[in-house]
């Protein structure tokens, strides 16, 4: 016998896969949480042009020096996101409710790791898109008031010959606009899928080979590993994440939120015969300081 779709069960429903949605989207754990500097927005598109390295202490001698006022403009646009998960009327009145659910679960799992999928586009566009400097993310051209020309990419793949720990050694002379060392010290090492296994093995063995000598492998354990599957193949990122601006900023307006149209009046339930449930966010992407971030092409 064939269910009855009211409107007491549709909305019973709603709020149960309401329920589901937001449970799994508070369970599913993204990597953009651990990379990215998550700033609230309260309008449309958000303005950095405060961003730069901020310098540290000096003896206060005659007035004041100002810090942070280079001139430097760059904004993050809000965007507008959706998911939607069509249910056909018939899959409620045949009761097939428990095929309906997984979809539901994932909707609000695939909600939570959209910020992931922002991440991964802002890295593979690392060494073609310009951060607030007006340079490339990662390139060789960086400027920072009196601290001259500095570099934070090669093209290297990542591997035990030498060009990781060059890397790290590289960053942590990174200076601030006054010639100054700003102290950065990498912990995150990003890595795309094809690299994932090598990867894990260099940063876990205790030992290295050098010719036919082995020697202690001083990068054991040395960072923190996140392997993310969309980035283009051989890329590799080391990130300094423990600084209070990241090198990466995730922008949030609206937050992921569960809608749905079951009124069997709507006009979209009586063309198709179909309840709509989805999800929609506001949100964007962007550079944050080039400083904390050293990125690699793998093309050599």
């Amino acid at each position: 016998m064939a269910r009855i779709v009211t409107s007491d069960f549709l909305a019973g429903l709603t709020t149960g896969y309401r329920a589901l949605f937001n449970k799994t989207l508070g369970e599913t754990t993204a990597d953009y949480q651990d990379l990215c500097t998550v700033v609230p927005s309260t309008h449309k598109s958000e303005d950095y042009s405060w961003l730069g390295a901020l310098p540290g202490m000096r003896e206060w001698v005659g007035e004041r020096t100002l810090s942070g006022l280079r001139n430097y403009h760059y904004e993050i646009i809000n965007k507008k996101w959706e998911l939607t998960v069509p249910v056909e009327r018939e899959a409620m009145e045949d009761d097939q409710l428990d095929m309906i659910r997984p979809r539901i679960a994932a909707m609000g799992m695939r909600a939570r790791q959209h910020p992931d999928e922002l991440l991964t586009d802002l890295l593979n566009g690392a060494f073609t898109q310009t951060c607030y400097d007006g340079q490339y993310f990662c390139c060789a051209t960086h400027s920072e008031g009196d601290s001259g020309t500095q570099v934070n990419n090669e093209t290297h793949k990542v591997d035990a010959s030498g060009y990781l720990a060059a890397a790290y050694a590289g960053m942590t002379k990174i200076k601030d606009d006054r010639g100054k060392r700003l102290g950065i010290r990498p912990n995150m090492l990003v890595v795309s899928a094809v690299d994932e296994i090598p990867t894990r093995n260099m940063l876990s063995s205790g030992i290295t080979i050098s010719g036919t000598t082995l020697v202690g492998n001083a990068l054991n354990q040395m960072f923190t590993l996140k392997v993310l599957p969309g980035l283009t193949d051989h890329y590799w990122f080391l990130l300094d994440t423990r600084q209070p601006v990241r090198p990466l900023i995730y922008q949030e307006r609206i937050p992921p939120q569960f809608d749905s149209v079951t009124d069997p009046a709507s006009e979209s339930v009586f063309r198709n015969d179909t309840f709509l449930f989805g999800a929609r966010s506001r949100d964007n992407m962007g550079y944050g300081l080039w400083q904390c971030g050293f990125g690699s092409t793998g093309a050599a």
